[in-house]
């Protein structure tokens, strides 16, 4: 644990962290809030649905605080596939708001922020989690290729989340019924214009997520720039 401790510090992930997860334990306790109050399960799926988002960042921050290990092929490629593998159930809580309706004994904007909460964690956790493989797959394969990455991250990811929300499949189907998943697959691919929905979940999500990535990049490098900035800036030169 303080070998653990220590990496965060290091990798000045500690802080991200410690938020991260004030932000998911906001989400749980509105969710504990929401089923003392009523006495209604109706939304205890959030908590399986988060757990399952935060694997790929458990992942990707364990690759990160342990880079040595990390730049075995033996070892990140498989850590990688097991990422991309649970990598949309982070976005996927977005397609959770399909629930979003007026319910008894719960006020409508209460289980309002209770949805957005959680359809903010799922989305920063997916989107932290692709930085954080994108960084790794640049220090390993260059730039081109990291953005080659992270499009098909994204694009494979997108294609999850319809698997996931219309087809009702889980990532570890992956194992538990590989044949019925890849045939699904397969017909997909092999006839995208006869399946409409799975083509337009699947391109929509996409240009989201990719726009919603690009974002989070620009916010990132504009904060690391005035961070810089005003670490170098002159006493004198302050007002």
């Amino acid at each position: 644990m303080l070998t653990l401790i220590t990496r965060l510090k290091e990798t000045q992930r500690l802080g991200l962290c410690f938020v991260l997860g004030a932000s998911v334990l906001m989400t749980l306790t509105l969710l504990c809030f929401r089923i003392a109050f009523s006495g209604s399960l109706t939304h205890k799926y959030f908590a399986w649905n988060l757990f399952l988002a935060c694997i790929p960042l458990a992942i990707s921050t364990l690759l990160v605080l342990f880079p040595d290990r990390a730049k075995s092929s033996l070892v990140f490629w498989p850590a990688a596939t097991v990422w991309l593998l649970f990598f949309p159930n982070a976005p996927y809580i977005i397609t959770d708001l399909f629930h979003f309706r007026p319910r008894p004994g719960v006020p409508y904007w209460f289980d309002l922020v209770l949805m957005i909460s959680a359809v903010w964690n799922g989305l920063m956790i997916g989107l932290i989690s692709l930085a954080d493989m994108q960084h790794l797959v640049l220090n390993r394969q260059g730039r081109i290729r990291s953005w080659i990455f992270a499009g098909l991250s994204v694009g494979l990811c997108s294609f999850g989340i319809y698997l996931g929300r219309f087809g009702r499949w889980n990532s570890w189907d992956v194992l538990l019924n590989p044949l019925q998943l890849f045939g699904e697959i397969a017909h997909q691919i092999a006839n995208p214009f006869s399946h409409p929905r799975t083509l337009g979940v699947t391109l929509l999500f996409a240009a989201f997520l990719g726009m919603s990535y690009l974002l989070l990049k620009i916010i990132a490098h504009c904060g690391k720039t005035w961070w810089c900035a005003t670490s170098l800036r002159s006493p004198s030169a302050e007002p």
